[in-house]
């Protein structure tokens, strides 16, 4: 299991995405990264720059390369749970939990989208696993009481208007 320090080693140093938010062509112009690392490594840069889409795209790449990393998974899972595609989300960050049992945010996240699916006694049962991991529970329950509303309200998303952009029936 990779250490906290560990991880944050890996998201130091050139993800070769500009600081500043690229254009599509920017984008489209970025080199092909050659590894597992280098392409998560893009991949969270992408997804701090906003574009959960592309961010998953090279998680992807990174897991068929290293599928047993615990960090891959856990922002595969946390970019497709923005993306609203919560079913894929609960598959990664199921293999987040298997592969690192201690994290409390794989448990967070997965509470998230067990609550955007409306399964609200296994998305209980995360939370109380995360917040005895060290999650901040009162920061938990309320994302979790928004995603909620969200789904209450008819909006299966935390992104309105994703669902037509994405495809749910991926893979």
């Amino acid at each position: 299991a990779m250490t906290e320090e560990t991880y944050r080693q890996r998201l130091d140093g050139d993800a070769s995405v500009p600081d500043h938010v690229p254009t599509q062509s920017e984008l489209d112009a970025l080199p092909v990264p050659d590894s597992a690392l280098g392409f998560f490594k893009r991949g969270v840069r992408l997804a701090q720059l906003g574009f959960p889409d592309r961010a998953v795209k090279d998680f992807e790449e990174a897991a068929a390369l290293a599928p047993d990393d615990a960090e891959t998974q856990y922002n595969l899972g946390t970019a497709y749970l923005s993306l609203g595609m919560f079913e894929q989300a609960l598959v990664n960050l199921d293999r987040t939990i298997a592969l690192r049992p201690g994290s409390a945010d794989g448990y967070g996240n997965r509470a998230v989208a067990f609550a955007a699916l409306g399964d609200v006694v296994h998305s209980l049962r995360d939370v109380k696993a995360a917040v005895a991991l060290g999650a901040d529970g009162p920061r938990l329950e309320g994302i979790i009481r928004y995603v909620t509303a969200k789904r209450r309200m008819g909006h299966g998303l935390l992104n309105p208007g994703a669902d037509a952009e994405h495809d749910h029936g991926h893979r």
